[in-house]
């Protein structure tokens, strides 16, 4: 919940799934979870409450990797959150919905950040079993350990990386890049097309920008 204005209305952002495809539909091409599977696995609340249910901990696992990565791991605590859950995983069971739901890139991430930034031990047969990451990915990481602002503009776009194909990866960058104006609309309120587009060409150029100095920024701190 959050307000566009100190005095303004307050606006819902209500997420129908767990990967956010109502607004970015290609997002499934990288990620989808089985609700069903979901569901059957979840856990009842520890407060007496039978219908009140939470996610099993493979699963609380791989939802709050997609999470963060989404969001360029721009909040620490979604890293704390992946170290508390990891201590209650079946790693076999991880690595298994993982690849089922397309979500072991996630997890390499996630596995990445826990060991180089909160010295959490990861299983060896699990970090081999993982996708290796590549230079691209390994310096987001580094941006992420160093808490420098421009990692935020790399969560997204990395995504397209858990698409197997390239032309997948291509059309889920354009939806990305140039949503639908319907979404547009919900980001900038209820302007003109032009105003919105025109919004959102500014988010581009801003994000380009932090794309190159983060980049530049990276190989200047390896050398």
């Amino acid at each position: 919940v959050y307000k566009r204005q100190t005095n303004g209305p307050v606006a819902f952002d209500v997420h129908t799934d767990l990967i956010g495809a109502g607004r970015i539909r290609r997002r499934s091409l990288a990620v989808e979870f089985d609700e069903e599977s979901l569901w059957t696995r979840s856990l009842p609340v520890e407060s007496g409450a039978s219908h009140l249910r939470v996610l099993c901990p493979e699963h609380q696992f791989l939802h709050l990797a997609v999470h963060a990565l989404k969001h360029s791991y721009s909040r620490m605590i979604w890293l704390v959150d992946l170290g508390l859950v990891s201590k209650q995983l079946d790693w076999s069971e991880l690595l298994r919905f993982g690849e089922a739901y397309g979500a072991l890139r996630p997890t390499a991430y996630a596995a990445r950040c826990l060991e180089t930034i909160l010295g959490i031990e990861i299983p060896g047969d699990v970090r081999l079993a993982l996708p290796r990451l590549n230079k691209m990915e390994t310096g987001f990481v580094d941006l992420v350990k160093r808490r420098r602002p421009e990692a935020e503009a790399f969560g997204e776009p990395l995504v397209a990386f858990s698409i197997p194909t390239w032309s997948g990866r291509l059309a889920y960058l354009y939806e990305y890049l140039f949503p639908s104006l319907r979404v547009l609309a919900g980001e900038a309120g209820p302007p003109a097309a032009w105003r919105v587009y025109s919004h959102r060409l500014g988010q581009i150029f801003k994000r380009g920008f932090f794309h190159l100095k983060g980049w530049f920024g990276s190989l200047l701190h390896r050398a």
